[in-house]
């Protein structure tokens, strides 16, 4: 996750050892907790989406945060990973409740962005690490 679209809520004190695609260079990271605003499709306020024990990239250019949804699953969270137009549903699910995810032809994806003082929001923690 990008500290561009993430408030951190608290550090694990653990790290992570990470070479990005094409990198010639290492990095130590940083584990943290933190939380995102996300937009969802037919929603009228956006959700907040806390994200536990995931790896934190401090780059200013860096303007994707990933997530590799399988660690989410460990912890009971649902995801169709199909998109629309080839049959699946394309929705992460959460206690019964379903996320539409976004399909560009290439990726899948939340519009997320720092959460600020707003008062609409509703609260939704995924466990998993990216």
């Amino acid at each position: 996750m990008t500290d561009r679209a993430w408030h951190v809520l608290s550090n694990t004190n653990h790290s992570s050892l990470m070479s990005g695609y094409q990198s010639e260079h290492e990095q130590v990271l940083s584990v943290v907790n933190a939380v995102t605003k996300a937009y969802i499709e037919g929603r009228d306020e956006p959700v907040l989406f806390v994200m536990h024990y995931a790896t934190l990239v401090v780059d200013e250019n860096e303007k994707e945060s990933l997530h590799v949804p399988f660690q989410s699953m460990r912890h009971g969270i649902k995801f169709d990973l199909t998109p629309k137009i080839h049959g699946g549903k394309c929705n992460m699910t959460i206690e019964q409740e379903e996320f539409p995810i976004k399909f560009d032809g290439e990726k899948m994806f939340f519009n997320i962005e720092k959460p600020t003082q707003d008062a609409s929001f509703t609260v939704i923690s995924i466990s998993g690490s990216t």
